[in-house]
């Protein structure tokens, strides 16, 4: 098993284009930043903590050079179960310069042993560093994240405390026993949306493009697709389907037409050709 061998790591202790960013902690320090505070609502004596993945051999995995922000469900020393209710609280955070603005606070998570990956959290936002008011709080993400191996951005749309002074989110490992850990890293928070294309290369892939037949859409980040609609270049919808992995453009003639891909995140767009 996986975990096993990873478990000596543990015991070894979207960009926006032209946007504004406003904070941003990526853990490289390799030490819990300041200002960071931690609630252990299970008291277990076990929390999130800052630390550098290393394999078997004390070198950092490839896939996690650098230091990130970590919470188990399995105690690598006992290797005994954990039942985590893990929180982390950020600094404070103000937004008064921002009111208005669209203010989205992004991160990236996984699982890292594809095995033992059934690992549930929640990402909140309140204006009170406390248990009982993030819970309470209508601003909130939560996901498990089974099948997320590798670092994989998230973002949630904290626009509702836009111009607010004080501000913090909160990261909370629950829900999840005996699996193995959850990362954190590169949390931002940023003003502004990224444009439609933007957003399409940062979360699909289209191939093949020139396309003759078969159009197929790939999510690169687990971005769930809602709908998707092709329209040629004066506007008209040729197209429309729900979720699918792929199109079917033999009908269609020759020339570019635009394809617009909508999730709960924002919208994609892109331009592929038919021959």
């Amino acid at each position: 098993m996986k975990k096993l061998l990873l478990s000596l790591t543990f015991i070894c202790a979207m960009s926006f284009n032209g946007n504004a960013q406003i904070f941003s902690e990526n853990f490289n320090s390799n030490t819990m930043p300041s200002g960071w505070t931690l609630n252990d609502a299970d008291g277990d004596g076990k929390n999130w903590a800052v630390m550098q993945l290393k394999d078997s051999n004390g070198n950092p995995i490839p896939a996690f050079p650098t230091a990130l922000l970590r919470s188990a469900s399995w105690d690598a020393t006992t290797q005994a179960p954990l039942t985590p209710n893990n929180w982390i609280f950020s600094p404070v955070i103000n937004l008064s310069a921002y009111a208005g603005q669209t203010i989205t606070l992004k991160w990236k998570a996984s699982a890292v042993d594809a095995d033992w990956d059934t690992e549930k959290y929640a990402v909140y936002v309140s204006n009170a560093n406390t248990t009982t008011a993030m819970l309470a709080s209508a601003t909130k993400f939560s996901e498990t994240l089974s099948g997320v191996n590798t670092l994989t951005q998230r973002t949630l749309d904290i626009s509702a405390f836009a111009g607010q002074s004080s501000v913090y989110f909160a990261i909370r490992h629950y829900e999840s026993t005996d699996q193995f850990t959850i990362e954190i890293d590169d949390i931002e928070i940023v003003s502004g949306t990224a444009s439609n294309e933007q957003f399409f290369t940062e979360n699909f892939n289209i191939y093949p493009n020139p396309v003759n037949d078969v159009l197929n859409i790939t999510s690169k980040n687990n971005v769930a697709i809602n709908t998707i609609t092709i329209t040629d270049l004066a506007g008209r919808v040729v197209k429309s389907e729900g979720n699918v992995s792929n199109i079917n453009v033999s009908g269609l003639a020759s020339g570019t037409y635009l394809i617009d891909i909508t999730t709960d995140n924002g919208k994609a767009s892109s331009k592929f050709i038919k021959k």
